[in-house]
Parts: structure tokens; sequence; C-alpha cells
């Protein structure tokens, strides 16, 4: 899924949907790649998987694109063909702050209190 809409955010052309579109591949999908391309023991699904990811990639040098896509896409495909990448990077997930947590519990608090404060209402 990723795949497919970093490759549509790419495809239209416009220069901060191809921006973010690049940025979807180089932080989370091509690093995936690299990951799975090292386990030996990894399903003939996620191999599938894998090969149509490379291979939609390649399938776009065929359509007819923009020169500055053209270069972009030409950076692109040798980190998404290349599982070869001595070290992989990912990065840490954003932190959810204590205080944020607790006002959410005290919102959900205050609603389902809120709920059970009022009187059944039923509909003939």
């Amino acid at each position: 899924a990723l795949n497919d809409s970093a490759s549509r955010l790419f495809c239209s052309g416009e220069e901060s949907k191809v921006e973010e579109g690049l940025s979807i591949m180089d932080e989370a999908v091509i690093p995936c790649l690299h990951l799975m391309s090292r386990d030996a023991a990894l399903s003939q699904d996620d191999r599938d998987a894998m090969e149509n990811i490379r291979s939609h990639w390649c399938c776009c040098l065929g359509q007819d694109m923009d020169d500055s896509l053209q270069v972009k896409l030409g950076e692109l495909l040798p980190r998404v063909l290349d599982g070869s990448t001595g070290t992989v990077v990912l990065k840490d997930p954003p932190k959810v702050h204590v205080n944020q947590a607790h006002d959410l519990c005290s919102r959900l608090a205050a609603v389902m209190e809120s709920i059970h404060n009022t009187t059944v209402v039923t509909v003939k």
C-alpha cells in the first residue's frame, strides 16, 4: 500500500507530491526491501511482493514523463533494486508526550461520564 501511494504521488508530477512520494520510498519502502532481502527464510509471498515493487518502478521507465521526474526516477531505481546496502537506517516512531496521553485519557473519561449521565433516547 505504501508503494502504491508513493507511486501515485510520484506520477502526479506536482513537485510537493513527488517529494512526498520519494520520502515515503526513502523512509519506509526501501529500508524494508533491504531488510527483507537479507532474510533467508523469507516467504514466497514476501519475495513476490518485493519483486512486484521493483518491477513496478522499472516499468515507470517506459512511461512518458517530465525530464526532472525522469532524473529523480533514475536516482531512485538503484536504491530500489540494490539490496546489498551495508547499513539500513530506520527512523524512530514519533514520541507521544506523557501529558498528551494524560490529556487524551481525561478527555475520554469526560466523554464516558457525559454518556452515562444522559438518558437513553428511543426512536419509535
